[in-house]
């Protein structure tokens, strides 16, 4: 597609935005991913809330992900004014998402047969 198409800029540029995912625990179970979307929108712009909940039972597991598309500095304003903060009888905790941060890739490793199954020939 030529980069001039609007479907492709679009593209780009909700790549080039910035992105950070941070962890929301100890949630009360009564709270779903919109309330958590309101929650954390007076500090940017959220991009994606998730609560995660149990399949068998549905009912929520306590902690959700929170996707930001905002600058660094607003990320650790909600940090720091989520962090610790009183909801409904729960205190969260509120952490920057290690998995989120780039890692470089390693190179899978090998497996390797234990001594008893080496055979010499």
């Amino acid at each position: 597609a030529p980069l001039t198409d609007p479907t492709r800029v679009i593209h780009i540029l909700r790549h080039r935005e910035p992105r950070f995912r941070v962890l929301v625990r100890n949630l009360p179970l009564t709270v779903d991913s919109s309330q958590l979307e309101v929650l954390f929108s007076k500090y940017g712009k959220v991009s994606n809330a998730k609560v995660l909940y149990n399949k068998k039972t549905g009912r929520s597991r306590g902690f959700g992900f929170v996707t930001m598309s905002t600058a660094h500095a607003h990320l650790i304003d909600a940090l720091d004014a989520f962090s610790g903060m009183l909801l409904d009888d729960h205190i969260l905790d509120v952490i920057f998402d290690e998995e989120e941060r780039p890692r470089c890739r390693r190179r899978p490793r090998q497996r390797l047969l234990p001594s008893w199954q080496i055979q010499i020939v």
